[in-house]
């Protein structure tokens, strides 16, 4: 499934992209892809997960391949690492003019519009959204 507003290279690594191309929307949960474009239309939000293709630095806060630096990092440390990220179930983003804090609670308000139940870190300084199903609409979680 393709999202309507995002870029594949604004979801995945630019080695991810190298690699697999546009085949990476396979390795997408569409309730995920679902949920992203919903923010996107319903809030008319500028969200900005990765950049690295118009000369930004982010790269890894959307699907996490096993070389991306963050992913291969654990496994050089003997770390296990399970993260929504490496099964194309969440995302990290910043929306321009507006906290995460700021996010969070309109996500939280706002629950019942939300296609998918999600979950959200709390207490950091950017947006992690995640489809992992707790049943119930934001669970929020902290790491």
């Amino acid at each position: 499934m393709k999202s309507e507003f995002f870029e594949l290279k604004e979801l995945v690594s630019e080695q991810v992209y190298k690699r697999y191309g546009k085949q990476a929307w396979d390795f997408f949960d569409p309730r995920l892809i679902k949920t992203i474009d919903f923010l996107k239309s319903h809030y008319d939000w500028t969200i900005t997960i990765n950049d690295w293709s118009w000369g930004g630095s982010l790269q890894q806060r959307g699907f996490r391949a096993n070389l991306d630096p963050l992913v291969k990092n654990k496994t050089d440390q003997n770390k296990l690492y399970c993260s929504a990220h490496g099964r194309g179930q969440g995302v990290d983003f910043n929306v321009k003019g507006l906290s995460a804090e700021k996010i969070r609670q309109i996500l939280i308000e706002d629950h019942n519009l939300l296609p998918y139940n999600v979950r959200i870190e709390d207490g950091v300084s950017w947006v992690h959204l995640d489809v992992v199903d707790k049943n119930v609409k934001v669970y929020l979680f902290s790491t």
